[in-house]
This record gives C-alpha cells, structure tokens and sequence, in this order.
C-alpha cells in the first residue's frame, strides 16, 4: 500500500508541477501545496500530527528560508555593489565573514529549535523522514525545473 500512495504522490508532483512550469514562472503558492503533500504523505502525517506539525515548521522554515535568501543573494548584491570581491576593503571583508557567520547561525539554530519542537510532536524517526522527503522534494522540482528550461 505505501509503494501505491508513492506512485499517487508522484504522478500527482508531476501533473500539479507541469502546469506551475507550463506558465513559464514558478507559482510559489502551487509549489507549497505540492510541498505539503509531498512530505505529508512521506512522512505519514496523521491529521492530528499535522494540525500541530505544520504550525512549527512554517515558523522555522521560513526564518531557515529568509536567511538562506539573504545569505546567497544579499552577501552576492554586496560583492556586486561593491565593485567584485577584489575591490572589497578589508573592513568590507571582514563585516562580511561576520554577516556569513551570524546567517549560518542562524540557519542551524532554527534547524536545532525546529527540529527540538516537532520532537514533541512526531517521532524521532518522522523527524529524519522529513529531512530526507525535502531534499527528495527539492531534487524533484530542480529536475522538473532543469527539464523545463532545456524545453524552452
């Protein structure tokens, strides 16, 4: 049976995911529906695990997601405004390194505090399934992406 639901997960990925690319720009607001499923049915949610898991991931995902965003393209709009790597004083280097820090910090501390909270709400073994269904999910969509492209 669960060999069964990963096909229907799947073919519905890719039906759901050929009209978000069809459009030529991803629509966020499919891909998080898409998301959603996905890692539900990965992980098995029960409705009662999911009303109390998709709160806290949220919270933690999008603070992760906004510091990833800040750390690979602010620190990139920096360099850029900055003339290129070369032409960064010392000082600029320095703040830099100091920004990369504090964002990568970040980005393991909402890890370490996500992870701790949907510890209390599903098992150990849910919490490693979950890492594995995002990268899984985010493969899939680079895939889909990839093959888009080389479409258009």
């Amino acid at each position: 049976m669960k060999k069964h639901n990963y096909y229907i997960t799947f073919i519905c990925l890719l039906l759901f995911s050929t009209g978000v690319f069809a459009q030529g720009k991803m629509n966020k607001e499919r891909i998080e529906l898409l998301k959603i499923s996905f890692i539900t049915e990965e992980i098995n949610l029960s409705p009662e695990e999911a009303q109390q898991f998709w709160p806290v991931y949220n919270k933690y995902n999008d603070r992760i997601h906004k510091a990833r965003l800040e750390l690979e393209r602010g620190i990139q709009r920096d360099i850029k405004n900055s003339g290129g790597i070369d032409n960064l004083t010392d000082r600029q280097s320095d703040d830099m390194i100091k920004r990369i820090l504090e964002l990568e910090e970040s980005i393991s501390s909402n890890k370490i505090k996500m992870t701790k909270e949907l510890g209390a709400v599903i098992s150990s073994k849910k919490i490693i399934k979950l890492q594995r269904a995002e990268r899984e999910f985010n493969r899939r969509m680079l895939q889909e992406y990839g093959k888009r492209r080389k479409m258009n």
